[in-house]
């Protein structure tokens, strides 16, 4: 279909559109033209854009919105709609009195609960906050949105309705106020839709926009209106991909600043976004929380409305562009928390130190060797090893099952049997998984970062690199090699861990002396590891000895020196250890 056929019919369905295809946008208000439509090359099709609200869609399903064919969709969302308006009502009638006299208790409880963080009435009948008891959420099925599967005995909640750009509830969040923080991120939404940002008013494209993370954290934004003309989103939790797409055109069209709460899950979500918004909007800034506020809420509740109006007047710009004097502050905290990541290197590992002085520094460490030289008994050991100095470690195998991991460890610990090794107080430092085909390249990072939430910081083992899987439209071998290389690149940098991943060395050069060359791959993988690791031996050196002397080559070493050990590999108890002085003669 042609640009012209597409306005044509589009004509047809009564909307104004001038020749060059631009025409009001028919899913927000404005007073001039921002919407066109226009042929997509890379698509090879007619497509619809609004630069005012960033909406983008197929003709066909533009056509289809404005025609109503997917009425059933916006009936579902005016039942979110009812249900919070119900809920609301409920709340305000409690809350003066109507109703019964456990319920009121109950309802008066929650205000409580909202003056306590912040809140008074007047927020309540502007936010649309509701209130309801467990039964009447869980007869929610009747409007056909997904039923919350509710943990334990719950008696009543606070309910926040979730709006979309066009000022539409789209979900709705629920808090169990009575056992603070259980249920924060417990929403109902409509059935196979996902959550998009909570805008707490309509969009506007002529105001700058403040990025939350909880419904509540923009409610205390929303205090500053009308004297600040400002927006407010909230994320609710860790930004969907859904959402990321949507605060990309938010940037395109708005001043952001982005104010997530002040820890570690708050300070991560936030540099996943700079790096992305950035890109779109070289001029993103953060908000100057005090160092001892965790969030924009904790803010109001210690320092009231002027707190919040103080801490945009000295928001920060955050662009990765800024000049080096900008980022001083920046880098060296930075510097400051890789250094106290670093994990130390235990006694048994001794050998490492010269290159490694300041320890396993957050980043990627690749290690190489022919089949059967002991890569993998190599990493059990570092893993075994920091394990018993109190650090976790993940280790994800894809060679052999996760028992023939353990029974390594079993030979070298001089155990007889699995129960032993189960009564060995480090090995609860040990989390190991075997890397089944659900278990993708793509996916390693939430996995590591959700361990974390729960068992604190760990090094990481992908053993190997090349059985590793991607998912779906997977490119040919040698780039899915450098794209998972990149992936596990990531991890590194963004969760601020060590990471390592074995690799095979091409038959080709065995015979070879080892560089950084040997890694398949190698002239992608060379730029992007830390640190290249190469376990070596004469080649003619038969397996079925006890003890095979290896050398441990550093290859590549961002954090030292280069250079080499003498090990021994002791095939028969799964061991690896420094040559001590006369043994191999």
């Amino acid at each position: 279909m042609s640009p012209q056929e597409a306005i044509e019919k589009a004509r047809a369905e009564g909307l104004e559109i001038k020749e060059n295809g631009s025409m009001f946008c028919p899913f927000h208000k404005e007073t001039k033209p921002s919407a066109y439509l226009y042929y997509n090359k890379n698509h090879n099709q007619v497509e619809f854009h609004c630069f005012g609200c960033g909406r983008s869609y197929s003709f066909e399903r533009f056509l289809s919105l404005v025609k109503g064919k997917e009425k059933e969709e916006e009936k579902q969302r005016y039942s979110l709609e009812f249900i919070a308006s119900v809920l609301h009502s409920r709340f305000i009638a409690l809350l003066n009195g109507v109703g019964d006299s456990q319920e009121q208790l109950l309802a008066n409880k929650a205000l409580e609960y909202l003056k306590g963080r912040g809140f008074d009435e007047n927020d309540i009948e502007r936010s649309y906050i509701g209130f309801s008891k467990r039964e009447y959420l869980e007869r929610i099925e009747d409007f056909k949105v997904n039923p919350w599967l509710f943990d334990r005995a719950r008696t009543c909640f606070l309910i926040y309705p979730i709006r979309d750009r066009d000022g539409r509830v789209c979900s709705l969040q629920m808090e169990d106020f009575l056992n603070r923080g259980k249920l924060e991120q417990t929403k109902l939404n409509l059935k196979g839709k996902g959550i998009p940002l909570c805008f707490l008013s309509p969009y506007s494209k002529d105001i700058p926009y403040i990025i939350c993370e909880g419904f509540l954290d923009a409610l205390s934004i929303e205090k500053l209106t009308p004297d600040f003309e400002i927006g407010t989103v909230a994320l609710l939790g860790n930004p969907s991909k859904e959402q990321r797409e949507e605060l990309k055109g938010l940037a395109k069209a708005n001043e952001i600043v982005l104010a997530l709460d002040n820890d570690e899950t708050g300070r991560r979500y936030q540099n996943e976004l700079l790096k992305e918004l950035a890109l779109i909007n070289p001029y993103i800034e953060g908000l100057g929380l005090p160092d001892e506020i965790k969030d924009v809420n904790e803010l109001l509740q210690k320092k009231g409305v002027n707190g919040i109006k103080e801490a945009i007047v000295n928001s920060r710009r955050l662009t990765p562009f800024g000049n080096v004097k900008e980022r001083v502050p920046e880098i060296l905290e930075k510097f400051r928390i890789a250094k106290e990541n670093a994990f130390p290197i235990p006694e048994t590992l001794s050998y490492l130190e010269e290159f490694l002085k300041d320890g396993l520094l957050p980043g990627l460490y690749g290690v190489a060797g022919i089949p059967g030289i002991g890569k993998t008994t190599w990493l059990n050991l570092v893993c075994d090893e920091m394990a018993k100095i109190g650090c976790k470690s993940i280790y994800f195998l894809t060679e052999e099952p996760e028992y023939r991991l353990l029974l390594r460890t079993i030979k070298r610990e001089n155990l007889k049997r699995f129960e032993e090794l189960i009564q060995q107080d480090w090995i609860e430092n040990r989390i190991t998984f075997e890397l089944t085909p659900e278990y993708t390249a793509e996916s390693l990072k939430d996995i590591v970062s959700g361990i974390m939430s729960r068992e604190g910081k760990t090094i990481f083992v992908v053993d190997s690199l090349h059985a590793l899987q991607l998912g779906n439209n997977n490119p040919d071998t040698r780039e899915k090699t450098i794209l998972k290389t990149e992936l596990l690149a990531h991890i590194a940098r963004d969760l601020m861990i060590p990471v390592f991943f074995t690799s095979f060395i091409p038959k080709s050069l065995y015979k070879e002396k080892p560089n950084i060359g040997v890694f398949k791959e190698a002239g992608e993988i060379e730029y992007l590891i830390d640190v290249g690791i190469v376990l070596w031996k004469d080649i003619d050196t038969g397996n079925k000895d006890e003890k095979i002397p290896v050398s441990l080559h550093i290859v590549k070493n961002r954090y030292g020196k280069t250079g080499e050990v003498e090990l021994l590999f002791n095939v028969e108890r799964c061991d690896i250890e420094k040559v001590r002085e006369g043994e191999l003669k």
